[in-house]
This record gives structure tokens, C-alpha cells and sequence, in this order.
């Protein structure tokens, strides 16, 4: 019975000890499987390791065959300077924008300025000569336009020909071009070389050389015409000797009227026996027809154009209107001119010595002979006689 109980509890052994390993197998048998798939696993990683380590093999020696196309063009190097804004190039770039947009400013109110600007607008413009060029008055500067007037002066000389008195008529296209000024300007001057010179206001509507002369205006010239009076009862004296004033007289209801008949030429030829220099004072061409009925009868006309003031087109009107009568227009006078402007030294630099806003310089030149002689080429051989002296 002890040997008994002893084979029991062996088999009970046994028995437990093969359950346990039974236990034992099943697990080895699960872990088997686990290992088999990681071994799959681990197989096909490697593969695919291996071909993609096959195709960056294969990559790096098509890339280490094919040329490099990649230069290095220049080195960085650290900048001295800001980037931006360029200030130099900023700068040069406006001062020549500013430069370009101001001439080109005063190219284009150049070109919309349709007045008379300068002695070359009349000649290349208007196809007149410029007799003279008239300065400002400045008054620390009087001198200069005295000079002006004195080319004038000359050119008249030279359209005189023989000693026949000459008649010249001082127009203008629009009324405050100076027509007055210079008429009395330019007597004072003949008068002084000791010629009988007479001033006729025939500016029958608006009057003025009286009140430039001090004499009265009536009787006038008027008067010839209303009540037949004698011209040499008429004539008035002035302050200046050589120099007589025939005030305009009574204004009538038609200036036109009076200056049409017959009886104007017969008084010009009068006064043309008379005095050698009879300067007629007209009023504007533009304004009324008085001005043609006298250029018809004068010898020559003088036609007044002030710098910048009536615009190309009024003037060419006036001018053509004048020739339309016959008119002979010696030529022009551009009055008012200011020295600083374009075009003034180009005509008028006769080398006098003035300067704008200085006195009378020493040893003043005289006018160009080599222009003067010019002059007297193309005037009658009467005119030649007159010497340089009597010019200066």
C-alpha cells in the first residue's frame, strides 16, 4: 500500500509534468509562428532595401557622367553701400527730369506765345526790315534809347531821297504801341541836325501831341478841313528848334470823312515844300481806317510793333491792310523791348556800351559802318551823300 501511494503521487507528477510541457509546446509552437512571419517580414525589408539601394547606386553614377553646367559668376562680397534707395541715382535722375520738364515748359510757351518777341519774328514772320529796336526806358540808363532812336533816325536818312521833303507816317496794329513817343522822339533828333522838321497829329479821334509839346490843340489840322484855313496859320513852334507841331484840332463827328478828300493830299504836298520832315501820328490800323487813307498819301510808312503785347495775327492783318492801299512800309520798329530778353543783343548789338541797370560806360562805340554801308547800297545814290558823321 506505501509503494501504492508512492506510484500515485509519481503519476500525479507525470501528470502535472506533462501538462506543463504541453503548456510549454503550445507556446514554443505560437513563438514559432510569430518567428517565422517576422522572418518574412525581415525578408522582404531586405529585399526592398536592396533595391533601392541598387537604384541610388544607380543614380549616383548617371549624375557623377553628366557635365556640370553650374559656374560660379561672382564672389559675395559684403556691400559698402545701401541697396536701396539709391540716393545718387535717385538725385541725377530728378535733376535731369527737373532739367528736361522746364525746357521743355518753356519750348511749349514758346511756341503758344504768338507775339512779337524779338527783331527776328518781324523779319522771319511779318517779311519786314527792322529799323530799330527801342529799349525800355530805365533810368538809370537813358542814354540807350536815345541811341535807338538815332538808328532810326538814319534809316530814315537813308529812304530820303534828293531834298525833297519826305512825309512819314507813324502807325502801328493796336492803339499803346509807342506811335506817338517815337514820332516825337525822332523829330527832336532831325530837328537837333538842324532840319525843319513838323510833327502832324492826324489821330483825329484820341489826340496827344499837344499835351506832349505844351501847345494848344486848337486851332488844328482840322480846321484846314472845316473852314479852309491857311496850314502856315496852323503851325505851331515848339520848346525845340527846327522842330513845329500841327495839333489834330476840333475832333470831328467822322475822322474818315475829312481824311478822304482830295484836300489831304493837297496839304501834304504843301507841307512837303515846307519842311523837309513831315511825321505824321496816326491812330492804329486795327482800330480805324484813318491810318489807310494817310499811308495812301505818305511817302513811306513806319509801322510800331511793342515787344510781347498784339499777337502776330492782328499785326499781318494791319500790314496787309496797308498794302492793300499801296502803302510803302520802310519798315518796322519793335518798341518796349526788354534788353535780358531772346533776340535783343542779336539785333541791336551795335557795341554802344550799355548794360540793363547801368550807367554810361567810357569810350562808347559808334554804330557798325560795315551795316550803315550796307544800308546805303541798297537806298537811291542821293543817299549815299549823306556821310558817316551826320549818321553818328
Amino acid at each position: 500500500r506505501a509503494e501504492y501511494r508512492q506510484l500515485q503521487r509519481r503519476e500525479t507528477d507525470l501528470k502535472r509534468a506533462i501538462e506543463g510541457h504541453k503548456a510549454r509546446a503550445a507556446e514554443q509552437s505560437l513563438k514559432l509562428t510569430e518567428l517565422e512571419s517576422l522572418k518574412k517580414q525581415a525578408d522582404a525589408a531586405g529585399g526592398l532595401y536592396g533595391v533601392l539601394l541598387q537604384k541610388l547606386n544607380e543614380t549616383n553614377i548617371a549624375q557623377s557622367i553628366q557635365n556640370d553646367n553650374i559656374r560660379i559668376h561672382d564672389r559675395a562680397v559684403v556691400p559698402t553701400s545701401p541697396v536701396y534707395p539709391r540716393k545718387r541715382q535717385v538725385w541725377m535722375v530728378s535733376f535731369l527730369a527737373g532739367l528736361l520738364l522746364g525746357a521743355s515748359g518753356l519750348l511749349l510757351q514758346d511756341a503758344l506765345n504768338n507775339k512779337i518777341k524779338d527783331p527776328d519774328d518781324i523779319e522771319q514772320r511779318l517779311g519786314l526790315e527792322v529799323l530799330a529796336a527801342i529799349p525800355k526806358f530805365v533810368k538809370d540808363n537813358v542814354e540807350l534809347p536815345k541811341e535807338a532812336y538815332q538808328n532810326l533816325r538814319t534809316a530814315l536818312l537813308f529812304a530820303r531821297e534828293g531834298d525833297e521833303g519826305l512825309v512819314v507816317l507813324v502807325t502801328g496794329a493796336t492803339e499803346e504801341e509807342g506811335k506817338s513817343t517815337t514820332a516825337v522822339e525822332v523829330g527832336k533828333l532831325l530837328a537837333e541836325a538842324g532840319e525843319s522838321t513838323l510833327i502832324l497829329d492826324c489821330d483825329l479821334r484820341k489826340p496827344s501831341l499837344h499835351k506832349t509839346l505844351g501847345v494848344p490843340r486848337e486851332p488844328g489840322f482840322t480846321d484846314y478841313f472845316i473852314y479852309n484855313s491857311e496850314l502856315s496859320g496852323l503851325v505851331r513852334s515848339t520848346r525845340y528848334v527846327n522842330l513845329k507841331v500841327l495839333p489834330a484840332g476840333p475832333i470831328p463827328p467822322s475822322p474818315p470823312a475829312l481824311l478822304q478828300r482830295p484836300a489831304l493830299g493837297k496839304a501834304l504836298r504843301q507841307l512837303r515844300q515846307e519842311f523837309k520832315w513831315v511825321l505824321i501820328d496816326s491812330p492804329p490800323v486795327q482800330a480805324v481806317t484813318d491810318a489807310l487813307f494817310l499811308a495812301r498819301q505818305a511817302d513811306t510808312t513806319v509801322f510800331i510793333i511793342k515787344q510781347n503785347k498784339a499777337d502776330r495775327s492782328v499785326i499781318k492783318r494791319a500790314i496787309k491792310s496797308l498794302k492793300k492801299v499801296n502803302a510803302h512800309i520802310a519798315g518796322a520798329v519793335l518798341n518796349v523791348v526788354d534788353m535780358r530778353s531772346r533776340g535783343y543783343y542779336g539785333y541791336y548789338g551795335y557795341g554802344y556800351g550799355y548794360s540793363y541797370g547801368e550807367t554810361q560806360k567810357k569810350g562808347r562805340k559808334t554804330s557798325s559802318r560795315r551795316h550803315l554801308r550796307a544800308r546805303a547800297q541798297r537806298s537811291a545814290p542821293a543817299t549815299q551823300e549823306v556821310s558817316d558823321a551826320s549818321v553818328s
